[in-house]
């Protein structure tokens, strides 16, 4: 029986990886793992789909009419290589895979397979969602190439999808519980999903792993440390006696706790996975060195012509920074607009404003107190290069991260 998560991830998986992850400002390794899981949920639902004679018919008909026809794995690494600017083909590929999973799952399962997986992979929501949408499409090329190659019709179709089940279900990592039953799947796909025991122990590892990495963690942990210890000195028998040796445990393993969580928190900032020539790889650095000014540029603050509108690349350099501000929880900033000085200076200072200002809640959504961040716009006020060139008006058209204190 042919493979089709294998062949899919023979012809593209490297390029997807790499590309996605760069054109979503992604960690490569998060985005493998969100890959690893989206591309077998995705199968088990065109699998779901096509084990009726209608469903496989449906299917049919969207290969038919979406020329999905397989050119587009030949192409993927042109498509993706073009950036999220001016690149009709990836734009057209995005608008396909949205109505493919609008069509397949709706609202409430798309949505609920995008937190699903965001969470499992560690990557934002909105870079979870776009590569939903470029999934999509590649299952559906990877299908339709085989129906176009073999002359399959809706019966054929429905032998080869039913075929696919053992391989989802080994394809899918252990740690995404319960993806059978959100999306609703049925028959030997309903139980699509890691085994209860596999999951304490992916929750285990991935509260040990943060930990590692986090303070904010780390208390609760070495809290829960602390009462095990508590609970097992307490019922251990031996009356009184046994309860003031406990008591003294205790102290002694919080005591303990607390002092590994200062050692712990020297290094944290720079533990924080930051994209190269991003503001929090730049912020990093800065902590690192202790030198300079502590003025950082946003590499993704691009905005069409009169808007404020955060792009996903801006977003997830937001979700960075705010990582690092939550773990150094003394820092304070200032987010700053610029612009160039062509327009009206009034209009332009406001603009700025509402793009910091949006910036500003973005951080704060991520659970960094407002108090700790400045949202002003300078418009045209404060220029780093010359106005009467396109490059230094580019240059102009900026958002900065000032540091006001650390």
């Amino acid at each position: 029986m042919t493979n089709l998560l294998d062949m899919l991830q023979s012809q593209v998986g490297d390029t997807l990886v790499k590309q996605a992850g760069s054109l979503l400002n992604e960690n490569e390794s998060n985005m493998g793992k969100a890959i690893g899981a989206a591309l077998p949920s995705l199968m088990g639902v065109l699998a779901d789909k096509g084990s009726s004679e209608s469903g496989a018919g449906e299917l049919m008909d969207m290969i038919s009419s979406g020329g999905f026809d397989g050119s587009m794995l030949d192409n993927l690494g042109d498509m993706l290589g073009g950036g999220a600017t001016n690149n009709a083909g990836l734009d057209n590929m995005l608008q396909q895979g949205g109505n493919i999973l609008g069509s397949l799952l709706g609202g409430n399962k798309q949505n609920g397979l995008t937190e699903m997986i965001a969470n499992f992979a560690g990557i934002g929501k909105s870079s979870t969602g776009s590569l939903l949408k470029m999934a999509a499409p590649l299952l559906l090329s990877t299908v339709g190439k085989q129906v176009m190659k073999n002359g399959l019709n809706a019966g054929d179709l429905m032998k080869l999808l039913s075929g696919q089940t053992d391989f989802v279900k080994s394809a899918m990592p252990s740690g995404l519980g319960g993806v059978g039953k959100l999306l609703g799947l049925s028959g030997p796909l309903g139980d699509l999903g890691a085994d209860a025991r596999q999951a304490v122990s992916d929750v285990r590892e991935t509260a040990t792993a943060a930990t590692n990495k986090s303070r904010n963690w780390l208390p609760y942990l070495l809290l829960g440390l602390v009462a095990i210890a508590a609970i097992w000195w307490f019922t251990r028998g031996g009356g009184e006696e046994a309860v003031e040796e406990g008591v003294a445990k205790t102290e002694q393993l919080a005591e303990d706790a607390a002092e590994k969580t200062k050692e712990m928190a020297l290094d944290v900032a720079s533990e924080v996975q930051a994209a190269a020539g991003s503001v929090g790889a730049k912020l990093q650095s800065w902590l690192k060195s202790g030198t300079g000014e502590g003025v950082f540029e946003f590499q993704h603050a691009t905005f069409e012509t009169g808007s404020s509108d955060i792009n996903p690349q801006l977003e997830s350099e937001i979700r960075t920074l705010a990582a690092i501000m939550k773990n150094n929880p003394s820092m304070t900033v200032e987010i700053a607009g610029h612009t160039d000085n062509t327009g009206d200076a009034g209009d332009n200072k406001e603009l700025s404003m509402l793009r910091a200002q949006k910036i500003k809640a973005l951080l704060a959504a991520e659970g960094v107190e407002k108090s700790r961040i400045e949202a002003n716009g300078y418009g045209q006020e404060k220029p780093i290069a010359a106005n009467d060139t396109e490059a230094g008006r580019e240059k102009n058209r900026r958002v900065e991260v000032k540091v006001l204190s650390k």
